[in-house]
């Protein structure tokens, strides 16, 4: 059985979308997991993401604030702190890398089935049987990089979507997903990946194309064709990522209120 895991902390409605994509377009067994990043976020939606979870039949973790884990972070991000004084991320970036890293070493790691990690506004828009791409390789996942001064870029995984075969993957606990610094170059959520990469040459990996790529949106919003989202080209079948579906970027509540209903219309509700 697949066990898909995301992670939410301001968008509940999101969790009844990916659970209908799942149920409409994936043909296998599935669990999914949602891992509750609202508290330590500062955001209000804790009891609601719960809520949501119960009513689909998904399982709910709560991020915990491990002091051990918190200062290896801070060890690798010195651009700021983990946390706040009032206990909450101090920033967006940080609040994604330190909840990936406390589920991977918690929860995921542990496991030894196929897995996939989807950021909570990953979206199967057609029919797919996930564990058919994923078998014949370890690991199927986007790459990002960043330029280094010279030679070649630093490249890792970008987490937004990732397919592992746990029972072939060497190592689990040694990798980090945070983000900070690599060799003095500034690394997103991610970024730490790197190193597992060059411990493992061996891996055989399959790196998923985006065959749409938009980070910016035009002025005026086009409900049947927006320019802000991702299309990954999974085996025959289009896996979409909404993208700031967390509102990072200050959207305004008609603009995701639009796209919202542009998704339903690419999952098939």
């Amino acid at each position: 059985m697949l066990k898909i895991f995301t992670f939410t902390s301001n968008r509940p409605d999101f969790i009844d979308l990916q659970m209908n994509s799942f149920r409409r377009h994936l043909k296998e067994d599935f669990e999914f997991v949602v891992f509750n990043n609202s508290k330590l976020s500062g955001d209000s939606c804790y009891d609601e993401i719960n809520k949501r979870c119960r009513e689909v039949g998904a399982t709910s973790i709560d991020i915990q604030r491990d002091l051990a884990l918190v200062e290896e972070c801070q060890k690798l991000e010195t651009a700021c702190s983990i946390f706040n004084p009032h206990g909450v991320y101090s920033i967006a970036n940080v609040a994604h890398a330190y909840a990936l890293n406390w589920a991977w070493q918690n929860v995921i790691s542990k496991e030894t089935g196929p897995v996939a990690i989807f950021d909570s506004d990953i979206f199967l828009v057609q029919p797919i049987k996930l564990t058919d791409v994923l078998y014949p390789h370890q690991l199927c996942c986007v790459y990002d990089g960043k330029p280094r001064p010279q030679g070649p870029p630093i490249m890792y995984m970008w987490p937004t979507f990732v397919l592992i075969d746990m029972a072939r993957f060497p190592d689990p606990q040694t990798l980090n997903w945070f983000c900070g610094r690599i060799e003095n170059v500034p690394v997103d959520v991610g970024g730490q990946t790197f190193h597992y990469f060059q411990a493992h040459p061996e891996l055989d990996i399959f790196n998923v194309p985006r065959t749409h790529f938009c980070d910016s949106e035009s002025g005026n919003f086009d409900i049947l064709n927006p320019s802000n989202y991702d299309e990954f080209a999974v085996g025959d079948s289009v896996v979409l990522h909404y993208r700031s579906g967390s509102n990072w970027n200050r959207r305004s509540p008609e603009y995701h209120q639009k796209k919202t209903a542009w998704l339903k219309q690419r999952i098939g509700e």
